[in-house]
């Protein structure tokens, strides 16, 4: 399958740092993303996790490939029980008072069917969830 990328947009009311804060420090990663044993915001660290979905347990690997704080991450993101790769990026954009978060996912290997939602219908219905609050 060969999918196109997917992105999701969010404008946040907090200066830029809180929101990289956000989605780099460890413990405010475990309040809306994945519990992650360890996660650094740094170019070769590898990271794993899991989820369950329907009684079924996937584990994540992961493998972050860029960090320019306070502006982009990315990482790869493969599962072990099946084949392909996608690289999942984080870029913040300085607009201010209200810093704009875009994640983009390219290789999606996952079928999505996503129409006119606000960002936080959209990501739910990916299976990913924004931080509400940073």
């Amino acid at each position: 399958m060969n999918a196109q990328p997917f992105v999701i947009e969010q404008t946040y009311n907090w200066p830029i740092e809180k929101v990289w804060s956000a989605l780099t420090d460890n413990e405010k990663l475990k309040q809306w993303y994945f519990k992650l044993d360890d996660f650094k915001p740094e170019v070769g660290f590898a990271f794993r996790f899991s989820g369950t979905d329907k009684g079924v347990t996937f584990w994540h690997r992961c493998v972050v490939t860029e960090a320019t704080p306070p502006n982009k991450l990315a990482h790869t993101w493969t599962y072990e029980e099946f084949p392909g790769e996608s690289v999942v990026t984080w870029e913040l954009f300085d607009e201010g008072v209200k810093p704009a978060l875009s994640l983009l996912i390219q290789g999606w290997r996952l079928s999505l069917k996503i129409t006119h939602h606000s960002p936080q219908q959209a990501s739910a219905k990916a299976g990913l969830t924004l931080p509400a609050k940073v």
